[in-house]
């Protein structure tokens, strides 16, 4: 698949290059969606149920070790749910760090002078991050391929 264009955030209903790779995955059969975590494909438990019941295959690199079935399915139901609650928690606490900066009558946080330098250093600190990530899950990557691995959330099909 190609490089997206944009950046989708799994907290969007609408993702364009989800949906493509997902479509890829039902025309070609076998094909599975890798998915590096399960917060990066989504945050939202309806979602993650729905997609586990349609017919795509999905596998988390993360998480290679998760049985088929309905165990795999309750454990894939309960992260996503985590997922979920830690995601409202993080809002509610943005929501009310900005609302405390409102109510100081300032227009933004932090001194803008330095952000530059700030944004490449945490854009490099990011690269090298998930670098190391996608060393750690290669390794899975290339077990699944060699040998076949099944779907982590759902029975095999017939």
């Amino acid at each position: 698949m190609a490089k997206p264009d944009r950046v989708e955030s799994g907290k969007k209903g609408d993702r364009p290059e989800l949906r493509k790779a997902l479509d890829y995955c039902k025309k070609n059969k076998g094909a599975k969606l890798i998915v590096a975590t399960m917060s990066r494909l989504t945050r939202d438990t309806k979602f993650l149920l729905a997609l586990l019941d349609g017919s795509v295959d999905v596998m988390f690199a993360d998480l290679p070790q998760v049985p088929t079935g309905a165990m795999g399915r309750f454990f894939l139901t309960m992260m996503a749910a985590v997922a979920e609650f830690e995601a409202g928690l993080t809002s509610e606490r943005t929501k009310a760090v900005l609302a405390q900066v409102k109510a100081r009558g300032e227009k933004r946080l932090g001194n803008p002078t330095n952000l530059p330098e700030a944004q490449r250093r945490g854009a490099a600190s990011m690269k090298a991050a998930a670098d190391a990530f996608a060393a750690r899950v290669l390794p899975t990557i290339h077990d699944i391929q060699r040998n076949g691995r099944r779907h982590c959330g759902r029975s095999p099909r017939p």
